[in-house]
C-alpha cells in the first residue's frame, strides 16, 4: 500500500471511529471490512488480510496519540488530536451549496494570525483559495454565497476562533469585477 494509500484509509479508520463515537475492537470485523474494502483493492492488489490493515492503522493512530483504547481496552475512541485532525479532513472536502439566485450580498472572511502559528494561517488560507474564495487583500477573502457554517468549521477545525472574522455585507461601488469574477 503506498503512502497516499495508507494516509486515506487512515483517515478512514478515523472517520468510523468518529462517526461512532465509541468503536468496539470486536466490531472491526467481517461487516466493517465492507466499508475499508474500496481503499483496500485499487485493481492491482487485493487483499486477503484486510484486518491486518485495519490493525496496523490503529496502531499507527494509537501511536500518533489520534485514537485511544478506553472502557477496560474493548474500545477505541478519538483524542482531542485525532477529533482535530478528522475536522481538517473533513474541512479538506467541504463545499459550499451555490444558490440559483445570488442574494446581492457578499460574505468577507479577515483573519489575523500571529506569527508563531503562521501553518494555521497557512491552513486557512489554503482552505478559502481551494473553497473558491477570491482574495482581496493577504488576510481579507470574499465569496458571494452563505458560507458561515463553513467558515465556523474552520475557526473551530483550526483553533482560530478568535482570529477569524466573518462579516456579511452589503454591495459596493467596486465590486464589479467581483460580479464578473463569480460570474453571477
Amino acid at each position: 500500500m503506498d503512502r497516499n494509500k495508507k494516509i486515506d484509509f487512515a483517515h478512514t479508520v478515523l472517520g468510523v471511529i468518529g462517526a461512532a463515537g465509541l468503536i468496539s475492537v470486536a466490531v472491526l470485523a467481517p461487516n466493517v471490512l465492507q466499508i475499508f474494502k474500496p481503499l483496500l483493492n485499487d485493481g492491482r492488489h487485493t487483499s486477503q488480510y484486510p484486518q491486518t490493515y485495519i490493525n496496523r492503522a490503529l496502531r499507527r493512530l494509537r501511536a500518533q496519540g489520534l485514537i485511544e483504547l478506553v472502557r477496560g481496552g474493548g474500545f477505541y475512541q478519538l483524542t482531542p488530536g485525532g477529533e482535530e485532525l478528522l475536522s481538517r479532513y473533513r474541512l479538506r472536502h467541504v463545499t459550499i451549496p451555490k444558490p440559483k439566485k445570488w442574494d446581492k450580498r457578499w460574505r468577507l472572511v479577515v483573519f489575523d494570525v500571529r506569527e508563531k502559528i503562521k501553518y494555521l494561517r497557512d491552513y486557512a488560507r489554503e482552505t478559502l483559495e481551494q473553497l473558491g474564495f477570491v482574495r482581496l487583500q493577504d488576510s481579507v477573502w470574499i465569496y458571494p454565497y452563505e458560507c458561515a457554517e463553513v467558515i465556523e468549521l474552520m475557526r473551530t477545525s483550526y483553533r482560530l476562533r478568535k482570529d477569524i472574522l466573518y462579516i456579511p455585507c452589503d454591495r459596493f461601488p467596486q465590486d464589479a469585477w467581483l460580479v464578473t469574477r463569480f460570474v453571477l
